[in-house]
């Protein structure tokens, strides 16, 4: 809760006092917008990783949160059209807010907001309901449900109100950031409990998280320079 308050404050007094800055760094094509896509992308090779190294993972449950991740990934940066130069066709187009090759952008498809109230669900409701019941219990590890720790749980929470309500800071890619941020504790997570089920490595939870976000800041560099 502390990380995602400083973050939220940080952006907050760089949107106001630094505007220049902040319209360059959350722009289309830019920092914030590549970050986004290097967190959701980080996550779900690190899940690729704990379900190729841990056959415990190899449900159904941690199959779609991976290619989850992946969807949302490309999604972000349009499946890289920009970059290949690919021009939106005309049908396409016309049903899209942004005139891009996305499925998030277009009129036919269900709100975002609807998206964040399921996330939301899951991360605060439904490890209730794991704890409460049983069965309920028992069915999710079956089908593999990941269960979102406790102290994750504010960058979801943090994640949604920014992306949903434009709260402090007038721009939903922070909220995007904040949930990317969000699935790579979560992916790192659930690689160090394969880490540790398979005894390949001592790795702790802090080491892999810090070495993917400083693989998401490289990536994001080499992206914003490429383009």
């Amino acid at each position: 809760a502390l990380v995602c308050g400083i973050v939220v404050l940080g952006a907050y007094i760089f949107q106001f006092y630094f505007t220049v800055s902040y319209t360059y760094f959350t722009g289309e094509d830019s920092w914030v917008e590549y970050g986004t896509f290097a967190c959701f992308l980080s996550a779900g090779i690190l899940i690729l990783w704990a379900m190729k190294i841990d056959r415990s993972f190899r449900r159904l449950g941690y199959g779609l949160l991976c290619a989850g991740m992946f969807f949302i990934a490309l999604e972000e940066v349009s499946w890289g059209q920009r970059f290949l130069g690919v021009r939106t066709p005309g049908v396409i187009a016309q049903h899209n807010y942004q005139a891009e090759i996305t499925l998030h952008n277009s009129s036919f498809f269900p709100s975002e907001v609807l998206f964040g109230y399921a996330i939301l669900g899951w991360v605060l409701i439904l490890p209730i309901i794991y704890n409460k019941l049983d069965f309920t219990h028992i069915f999710l590890d079956r089908i593999g449900t990941p269960i979102v720790p406790l102290w994750m749980r504010p960058y979801f929470v943090f994640g949604f109100i920014l992306k949903n309500f434009n709260v402090l800071v007038e721009n939903d890619e922070y909220g995007e950031l904040l949930l990317g941020l969000g699935f790579i504790m979560l992916a790192s997570h659930i690689l160090c409990e394969a880490l540790r089920n398979t005894r390949k490595t001592d790795l702790a939870l802090n080491r892999i998280a810090g070495c993917s976000i400083l693989s998401i800041l490289a990536v994001t560099f080499f992206l914003v320079q490429i383009r």
